[in-house]
């Protein structure tokens, strides 16, 4: 497990710090549960902004599932009305702490949305469970273009938990202003799509050969040489 953890901590993304809203379990109300996915929502005081949970059981060995989180620059092709994804250079980046850009396709007559997170990870060995979360940042490291309204205002979290051998148990927390003129309903409409669909997709894309090659790949490059074939 210590291995596959290592393997883990090189690939695995998602935010800067642990916030407590997104950690703690209380006021969860169950809305939707289909297709394997259940999709849990909450109000927190004083944030008009809802929080959305989505858990589902993804038929992979946790290191494919976070090597789909690894690649970052294959998120349009799973993660929900993604445009594009992809790290930004910096001198302080670490394998487990960095910034990503995303950019979102947003529902006609919308703007499209954009955002930058900042990324880390943190490992518990003993119950081998990986806790990824990722905070809007609001310093402009990417120029702001005029087509898309910037996101300050979000936080996600990804929980990956070994379920058995060959399967993992994922938790995708997503609570976002989607910024602008954009109702609270809208946002949560959009936070709510993201986490379920996201979750469906996940799931699909787990057995593409390329997350298997990724994993395996990064896992023998953690193996002690006196340990490889």
């Amino acid at each position: 497990m210590i291995r596959t953890t290592r393997v883990i901590c090189f690939f695995v993304i998602i935010s800067v710090s642990y916030p407590t809203a997104l950690l703690a379990n209380e006021g969860w109300k169950l809305i939707e549960d289909d297709e394997g996915v259940a999709v849990y929502v909450r109000q927190l005081e004083g944030d008009s902004a809802s929080q959305f949970k989505g858990v589902c059981v993804v038929n992979r060995p946790i290191e494919i599932v976070a090597a789909i989180l690894a690649d970052i620059a294959a998120y349009p092709e799973w993660f929900y009305k993604c445009i594009e994804a992809k790290k930004i250079p910096k001198n302080d980046s670490t394998d487990l702490d960095f910034i990503i850009y995303m950019a979102i396709k947003a529902p006609w007559p919308l703007l499209d949305r954009d955002a930058l997170f900042h990324v880390k990870t943190a490992i518990d060995y003993d119950s081998e469970k990986i806790t990824i979360n990722s905070v809007a940042l609001k310093e402009p490291l990417v120029p702001i273009q005029e087509d898309y309204v910037r996101i300050t205002d979000a936080e996600q979290q990804w929980i990956l938990e070994k379920n058995t051998a060959k399967a993992t148990r994922v938790i995708f927390t997503n609570r976002t202003d989607a910024g602008g003129s954009v109702s609270s309903f809208i946002s949560g409409l959009g936070s709510r799509k993201s986490v379920y669909h996201s979750l469906i997709n996940m799931k699909e894309i787990a057995h593409d050969p390329k997350f298997k090659k990724l994993g395996r790949e990064l896992e023998y490059r953690f193996k002690p040489k006196t340990e490889r074939p």
